[in-house]
């Protein structure tokens, strides 16, 4: 064989797509000892990891990370970067959520609660900007501050003040009286540098920043029946030079916009659901945005 067909067969080889390994993950029967080959344990470190982080640990390019849907939500965060978290165009990276839930939000200590007045408490939050306040797990009717003082916050309403949070209760009640949860995990899922991605069936709750931040140079990436609800800024964030397709996805009740679009991004949506019930649906300082076809411009609603 001559040099060139070498070369040829050793580039081929290089980039050609190889058997996809199923890494499965299950927070409640998993543990991070295990090799993730199995949904259940088999024993011998045989069955699945604990945590979606480790998954991404010990896959590799074109590999499945198959999450279990358990009565517990997943409290944590994970980064896809570089061409171990990547795909082939053939034989994309996947995150298979098989519709279990990552959750951003942790319980408010009782004692964190200071009293102004009346029925007004406040506590002052591990993270500062972007936030969230939840009772018994759903968002908090949210004050806007139009001016440099603090609004009157009306019964089961809440602001961000000077890098506090008050929350006023109902009349006789205090904010032991509740479950109250703040965000206190940045973003759930970051990609960064990463090709051929695809995300499925995630449910995404209650992060300080983004539910998903597609950072930079992610490009051709699928996020698929993703709900993104109550987290602090985005539901989903697209920024950079990333390439990302949102499809049949569900955006709401996130604190500034549902999805963020900027740099030299490029992000196509189709049969999704942006609502604007508590910020615009859309927020684009740069890049292109297609909703269903039709291009987007900043004058958009």
């Amino acid at each position: 064989m001559r040099l060139s067909h070498w070369c040829v067969a050793i580039v081929v080889l290089l980039t050609a797509p190889v058997v996809a390994r199923d890494v499965y993950v299950n927070n409640i029967g998993g543990e991070d000892t295990y090799n993730g080959d199995s949904p259940t344990s088999e024993g011998q470190g045989t069955g699945p990891v604990r945590s979606l982080r480790h998954a991404l640990k010990i896959a590799k390019r074109g590999d499945r990370v198959v999450l279990a849907k358990t009565e517990k939500p997943y409290r944590e965060s994970a980064v896809l970067f570089g061409i171990k978290n990547s795909g082939y165009e053939n034989q994309p990276f996947v995150i298979d959520g098989n519709g279990a839930t990552l959750i951003g939000s942790q319980l408010i200590p009782a004692v964190a609660w200071e009293h102004i007045t009346g029925n007004v408490f406040r506590f002052q939050p591990r993270r500062k900007g972007y936030q969230q306040l939840f009772i018994d797990g759903l968002p908090v009717v949210r004050a806007p501050i139009t001016g440099p003082r603090r609004p009157v916050l009306g019964p089961l309403e809440w602001c961000y003040y000077n890098g506090h949070i008050y929350l006023r209760c109902e009349k006789g009640k205090t904010p032991r009286s509740y479950q109250c949860t703040d965000a206190s995990i940045s973003v759930a899922l970051t990609l960064h540098r990463v090709d051929y991605v695809v995300i499925r069936d995630l449910v995404i709750r209650g992060f300080q920043l983004d539910g998903i931040n597609a950072h930079d140079t992610a490009r051709n990436c699928v996020l698929s029946g993703i709900v993104s609800q109550g987290n602090g800024r985005s539901g989903i964030s697209v920024g950079g030079a990333s390439r990302v397709s949102l499809q049949d996805c569900s955006l709401g009740e996130n604190g500034k916009a549902q999805l963020r679009v900027e740099g030299r991004a490029s992000v196509d949506v189709r049969r999704s659901e942006l609502l604007g019930d508590s910020a615009p649906r859309w927020e684009i300082t740069g890049g292109k945005l297609w909703v269903d076809g039709r291009e987007i411009t900043t004058s958009d609603k």
